[in-house]
């Protein structure tokens, strides 16, 4: 396991040939991790499209997996080996599932106050124009991968008449005469 937006050593991973007959000629290894996520990158190897990379056998031992941009959750991929009998032209292919997880990180918050300004109203004042969100704004969301994370904002020592109104998604948890804390 390893923590959003890192790099994580992918232990236990190898392929050997098992070829005890080497009076027929060479045999060659090739090795594919299948099912990897877009934008999924690898310590060594070469991305071959399609959710898969090729991994030379050497790498194994150490390599490391940097999950795309934000992806917290699970990566169900697929280590596959090939191997080919020059003598014969047979290949065979040996495949076993690895999990890799992600744990989530919070995300930065981008706060943006333009032209704050309290304006009067039939019910007090209200402040207007505060934006918030996550830096993770994705509409879409990997196989695997966890939902994103809300944002919570506590505002204390309101002055005297001020209310938040949520108008564009997210609600007030606590709408007290001196405090409120918005989550969305």
């Amino acid at each position: 396991m390893g923590a959003q937006d890192t790099a994580i050593t992918i232990e236990g991973l190898s392929a050997a040939l098992i070829d005890t007959v080497t009076d027929n000629g060479p045999e060659v290894v090739n090795v594919v991790i299948s099912n990897v996520p877009e934008d999924t990158l690898f310590s060594a190897g070469l991305n071959s499209g399609l959710g898969e990379w090729v991994i030379p056998i050497d790498a194994l031992d150490g390599l490391m997996i940097t999950p795309p941009e934000f992806f917290a959750g699970t990566m169900n991929l697929t280590l596959n080996a090939f191997t080919f009998e020059s003598s014969t032209f047979e290949q065979v292919t040996t495949s076993a599932p690895f999990i890799v997880e992600v744990a989530p990180v919070a995300d930065d918050v981008l706060i943006l106050a333009r032209n704050v300004e309290f304006a009067t109203s039939p019910s007090g004042l209200e402040l207007s124009n505060i934006e918030l969100r996550t830096v993770d704004d994705r509409d879409t969301i990997e196989p695997g991968e966890l939902e994103n994370e809300y944002v919570r904002v506590e505002y204390f020592d309101l002055p005297t008449g001020v209310r938040l109104i949520p108008t564009m998604g997210g609600r007030l948890l606590d709408n007290s005469p001196t405090s409120t804390v918005f989550i969305g």
